[in-house]
């Protein structure tokens, strides 16, 4: 028969006693916990952000698609709370130039802009 770890301990004279995490980490430790994980989510973030965009996009904002979807991993890597940072940075800084340029692209090579505006498909070859 197995017993009950808590019941055996408290048998044995023992005080079993609930204690919530604020108590077993202190606020210190709370914290010590709770920036690795904003980390992870900003860097996490920027990551699926920069793979998502397109690369014309970033060559025509001037920056490079491939470091800002490698330098939050390697800055998780490195130290949990730089890759943090940099996801900061890009979607603070980097994002919103990447954003304004992708209204400019073509939806898909062989696309032209009009005069209007708006993106036309290529004209279908003559038959």
């Amino acid at each position: 028969m197995v017993s009950d770890p808590l019941t055996t301990l408290a048998g044995a004279g023992l005080q079993s006693e609930r204690r919530t995490v604020a108590e077993i980490f202190g606020v210190d430790g709370i914290l010590i916990l709770f920036f690795p994980l904003v980390s992870l989510v900003f860097a996490l973030w920027a990551l699926v952000d920069a793979a998502s965009r397109p690369g014309p996009a970033f060559d025509a904002a001037g920056q490079s698609k491939v470091l800002w979807i490698v330098l939050p991993i390697v800055g998780l890597f490195l130290f949990f709370v730089v890759g943090g940072i940099l996801g900061i940075v890009y979607l603070a800084a980097i994002r919103p130039k990447v954003r304004a340029h992708m209204d400019v692209l073509p939806p898909s090579p062989g696309w032209w802009l009009a005069s209007d505006g708006n993106w036309y498909p290529p004209s279908p070859p003559p038959q």
